[in-house]
């Protein structure tokens, strides 16, 4: 029986939106999205054992809490959307609405990694332990790559919407010319 607090689902529905055509992940996917992250926490990490220094996440507390809550509404604005678009018809493009069931599982998915990356930021505050600081700084550079992710495939959706838009306005523009016509 599953969960209904699994997130499996998700984890790998958003796997799955990284992959091509093919089905493979792009080296490039995996690096921006996974590695690059990985090794700047881990730079982080070697900085603050090396130089023994603390740092602040205090204040990342607040902004990681407020961009928990984005996504979140994020999410419910996409689901909205995703509900439009499915009630349109005739629907002239169908790339829209694969880009917004992609964009729709990267919100939900950025959701758990903002409110993993609040937890963190909640214990480090509280424990101070400079592997959480690590961690929590490979969560906020995945998250950027997530909020990165989740813009350019809205301003793609956006641009299909437009050029479906411009087309249905040449259908009526046509159809008005030929009713004069005749």
């Amino acid at each position: 029986m599953e969960l209904r607090s699994d997130v499996r689902p998700i984890l790998k529905a958003h796997i799955s939106t990284l992959r091509n055509h093919d089905g493979r992940i792009p080296v490039q996917e995996l690096l921006a999205n996974f590695i690059a992250p990985i090794v700047l926490g881990a730079g982080f990490g070697v900085w603050q054992v090396a130089t023994e220094a603390s740092f602040p996440f205090g204040n990342l507390l607040a902004g990681l809490a407020i961009l928990f809550g984005f996504f979140l509404a994020l999410t419910t604005f996409v689901f909205s959307l995703r509900r439009q678009v499915s009630t349109r018809r005739p629907l002239t493009d169908l790339r829209a609405p694969v880009l917004i069931d992609e964009l729709f599982v990267n919100c939900e998915y950025a959701v758990i990694v903002s409110g993993a990356a609040t937890v963190l930021a909640l214990l480090f505050d509280v424990i101070g332990q400079p592997i959480l600081g690590s961690v929590l700084i490979v969560a906020l550079a995945h998250i950027f790559v997530l909020v990165m992710m989740c813009l350019k495939r809205l301003n793609r959706a956006y641009e299909i919407h437009k050029e479906d838009l411009r087309a249905e306005a040449r259908a009526a523009r046509d159809g008005r010319q030929r009713g004069n016509a005749a």
